[in-house]
């Protein structure tokens, strides 16, 4: 991934790939993450546990981690002693930032999952 969040101001780092729920941090005005739209959106996947197989970042401040794990966050895999091990808090598999007049954003999705593109599209539109 090389440096890449720096170019933006963001001090995001590599960490885990698992697939696991990750909770929605811009589900209502009173969340911490900035994209207070985003829960008004057509579409917005907001109450439901997104589950993906992600390459995860740490270090994503609240305000933009749009979707991460919570306390928990269990690994799913078919692989028996992989299955049903505790993720870290925190880890973001979608993270949207500021930066400038825009916004700088991560989708750790490997599959390219429907829910995934759904979101994609919802942060392209900006509403």
């Amino acid at each position: 991934y090389g440096e890449w969040p720096e170019w933006f101001d963001k001090s995001w780092k590599s960490s885990d790939y698992y697939r696991t729920d990750h909770l929605c941090h811009g589900k209502s005005n009173d969340d911490a993450h900035w994209c207070k739209w985003y829960h008004k959106a057509r579409g917005a996947m907001t109450t439901s546990r997104y589950n993906v197989k992600a390459v995860m970042l740490k270090n994503v401040d609240a305000e933009d981690n749009l979707f991460g794990t919570s306390s928990e966050s269990k690994s799913y895999s078919l692989v028996p002693m992989m299955a049903g091990q505790d993720i870290d808090d925190g880890l973001c598999a979608i993270a949207v930032g500021k930066y400038g007049e825009g916004s700088v954003s991560f989708f750790g999705d490997v599959n390219a999952e429907d829910e995934t593109c759904t979101i994609l599209s919802i942060i392209a539109r900006g509403s």
